[in-house]
């Protein structure tokens, strides 16, 4: 129902969720193998994605997916280097491909 995908969900999944678990797992995988090749190591990555959606006269439009990345651990890059690879993987990263045309992408990339 529309109450319970903009509203209370009752554990039900609303599709701009899936959207954004898409988005996230995409990207973290885009992001761990692009530390690989850079020969960097993270001991952890913790990322999120946050899809955002306006509702309008026409429906509701999906505007953007903000990710997320923390790496815990970073071996082999300072901040500045990891911020660097984590812009390479988003650009690797086939949602992220997908969803760029329809809306905007953002990143933040820190080190913890």
């Amino acid at each position: 129902t529309f109450p319970s995908r903009i509203g209370e969900p009752g554990g039900k999944t609303s599709p701009e969720e899936l959207m954004a678990a898409a988005h996230a797992v995409c990207y973290a995988m885009a992001l761990n193998g692009t530390l690989g090749r850079e020969k960097v190591t993270a001991d952890r990555t913790v990322i999120t994605a946050t899809v955002t959606a306006d509702k309008g006269e026409a429906g509701i439009k999906i505007v953007a997916s903000h990710l997320k990345a923390i790496a815990y651990g970073l071996k082999g890059a300072d901040a500045a280097k990891f911020q660097e690879i984590a812009r390479i993987a988003e650009g690797r990263c086939p949602v992220s491909n997908a969803y760029r045309g329809t809306m905007q992408i953002t990143l933040e990339a820190t080190v913890a």
